[in-house]
Order: C-alpha cells, then structure tokens, then sequence
C-alpha cells in the first residue's frame, strides 16, 4: 500500500482514538498554536477537538478515511472489492474454491 493513502492530511478524516474512544473528525494542523483540531461534521453542533502537544500520549490516529459509503448498494460494490483483495494474496485457489467466491449469492448473507 502507498504510505500517502494513509498518511492524513489537512482536512482529510480520519479515525482517531482519544482516551480509548474512537472518533471519525476532519484534521487540521494549527502550527502557530502547535495543536492538531478535530473538527466534526455530523448533524449535530459538536465543538472542535483540540490535541496540545501534551495531550499527545492519550491520542492515536488509527487510520484515514479513504471512503464513506452512504447508500446500501455500494456495499455490494466494496464487498467484492474486498474479496478481491484477500483472493488475490491468498495460495492458487482450487476450482471450486475460484467458483465459490466469484458467486456474488454466497456473499447475499452478509449485504
């Protein structure tokens, strides 16, 4: 994987952890105050986040967004997509391995 997909930038979202909780926020860098804001987007009027350099050991970027699904058919689209990944990285498939999992109706289960 390209470490410039998971490296955030600013304004990109990113999944962080503070005090153990996980949380999806926009990021942005603050250099003159030295702190990283976290800024929500939700539907509800949430005040930033600020992370002082002191904060530091109580947070974690766990990962970037790389894509928010928000209609339930491109769920069949990333499920594939998925699959695909772990097929591709696995031993050469048996013929009735190959067929299984290129049968979108043994997937419909977990859509």
């Amino acid at each position: 994987m390209d470490k410039e997909q998971i490296i955030p930038h600013e304004g990109d979202y990113v999944v962080s952890v503070i005090d153990g909780v996980a949380n999806i926020k926009k990021i942005y860098l603050d250099g003159k105050n030295q702190q990283i804001v976290l800024v929500s987007e939700s539907n509800q009027d949430l005040p930033p986040i600020y992370i002082h350099r002191d904060d530091l050991d109580s947070y974690l970027i766990a990962g970037k967004v790389v894509r928010v699904m928000k209609k339930p058919d491109e769920l069949e689209e990333f499920r594939n997509a998925a699959i695909a990944d772990v097929v591709k990285n696995l031993e050469p498939l048996t013929d009735a391995e190959a067929e299984y999992y290129n049968n979108p109706d043994n997937f419909k289960k977990y859509a």
